[in-house]
């Protein structure tokens, strides 16, 4: 599927926000404009950072906490926050990596390089 807006989704799961005009991924917020969502993810991102690295820096690293983190950073905005993702999807002049993967790599990423982090000051 080609799509000029900040996502390319592949499958029937992935839905635009109304009136979005297929730019937007459906959301809480009823966001409908592309760089009103960018300012949002981000503004909630710096927040997460925020929370991480000034307040409750974890011991250790594992699968569960970074999930858990995505579902912190966009949780009150995307239903699947915090998921494992299902769908294929792309940016502009980015392809990720394919849905059917998505598990394995995750898998890998922990015990390749977030098992080096489980004794955080």
């Amino acid at each position: 599927m080609t799509n000029d807006g900040k996502y390319a989704v592949t499958s029937s799961e992935g839905e635009w926000q109304p009136g979005s005009n297929d730019q937007v991924l459906k959301n809480y917020l009823g966001i409908i404009d592309l760089e009103e969502m960018a300012e949002v993810e981000t503004d909630l991102l710096f927040k997460l950072y925020q929370y991480i690295f000034e307040q409750d820096l974890p011991s250790s690293l594992n699968p569960e906490i970074i999930q858990c983190w995505h579902r912190w950073w966009l949780g009150n905005v995307y239903p699947w926050a915090g998921q494992l993702r299902s769908v294929n999807m792309s940016k502009p002049s980015i392809d990720f990596a394919a849905a059917k993967y998505v598990a394995k790599l995750f898998d890998d990423f922990s015990s390749n390089y977030l098992a080096h982090y489980n004794n955080l000051p």
